[in-house]
């Protein structure tokens, strides 16, 4: 009777307490929900990326939203960056007033560049970004993001500013190619072509020896030794005796002039071989790249050794053995 009822309560106790751990999670999510809509504002689309000759004018629509549940005093500027690191990201330059940002204005009746304006909660509005290329700009690449921030002071008189001040509001990012030509020549090169050294057994020059039952990841990273932006995709192709045993796309992707940046694999983001129980030995891997009028290639010899298979039958015999000896060793009737 004890033991049936300590039974009956262990179980009421879970419930109780899975109740409780589902109550506590529905209670966050409004907390979660709010935390979304205080982000603050939207802005469409995200990315400016075009060619502009010389002399000529353009305009471009954005499309903003105030998420909030308030009234806001909103500045838009325009802020050029440069590139951060070798993931894409900008890094913006408040303090930075080249003399082409005022290839940069906003067509709006009542909206300026710098001057604060009111955005009322859930409202949607246009800015009308006009840029302005004079006869005799340089021929170059112009990186800047349009920002929209509740900070109403110049960027350049606020305390202890910084760029993560900055990246906590929304902005769209400005690639802009001045240029005569429409594909203004590229020039782009492979700067990395790795196996990532947790994945490998041994390394000797460009030939990795690897386990053909694990996973193999890589790292490519591509440079543009060029001055103009361009986008790159490509293939990964892996191959044994001229057969391809593997292909992986890359996902295209913006590289600025100057710059470089690690490449993405389709779907997954890394560049990632899985080998069959079947694929040992020499192997080909080839990181083909291309771009609007530029291409690059790299490639390296992996080794694929079955080591664990090899571990895996040598334990399996030396059990065998052992069971066969204690078997040989034991007397009929013991």
């Amino acid at each position: 009777m004890n033991t049936k009822q300590f039974s009956v309560t262990s179980f009421q106790f879970s419930v109780i307490f899975s109740v409780l751990l589902l109550i506590t999670a529905i209670c966050r999510l409004p907390t979660i929900a709010h935390a979304q809509q205080s982000i603050g504002f939207s802005i469409y689309p995200p990315v400016l990326e075009t060619v502009i000759k010389p002399g000529k004018t353009i305009t471009q629509v954005f499309t903003i939203q105030n998420l909030s549940e308030s009234d806001k005093i909103v500045t838009a500027r325009v802020i050029p960056f440069v590139p951060e690191d070798e993931h894409g990201s900008p890094l913006l330059k408040p303090n930075f007033q080249p003399s082409w940002l005022s290839y940069f204005s906003l067509a709006n009746s009542v909206i300026t560049l710098g001057q604060p304006f009111n955005f009322s909660a859930g409202k949607t509005d246009q800015l009308i970004l006009s840029i302005s290329i004079p006869a005799n700009a340089k021929e170059a690449d112009y990186y800047a993001t349009l920002i929209l921030s509740t900070n109403t002071e110049p960027l350049e008189s606020v305390s202890g500013v910084t760029n993560s001040a900055v990246n906590t509001t929304i902005g769209a990012n400005l690639l802009l190619t001045v240029n005569t030509k429409a594909n203004p020549p590229t020039l782009v090169r492979i700067k990395d072509f790795t196996i990532i050294p947790e994945d490998i057994l041994y390394r000797y020059g460009e030939v990795y020896f690897a386990d053909n039952l694990s996973p193999i990841r890589f790292r490519a990273v591509a440079e543009n030794a060029g001055r103009f932006l361009t986008k790159i995709g490509g293939l990964v192709r892996v191959s044994k005796n001229n057969q391809a045993v593997s292909l992986q796309s890359l996902v295209p992707a913006n590289l600025l002039a100057g710059s470089a940046r690690e490449i993405e694999a389709s779907p997954s983001g890394t560049i990632t071989f899985t080998p069959h129980l079947t694929d040992f030995g020499s192997h080909k891997v080839e990181l083909d790249t291309r771009a609007d009028n530029s291409s690059s290639h790299s490639e390296l010899t992996l080794v694929l050794l079955p080591i664990k298979v090899s571990l895996g039958s040598l334990l399996g015999l030396m059990l065998l053995i052992t069971i066969l000896k204690i078997t040989s060793h034991t007397k009929p009737g013991a």
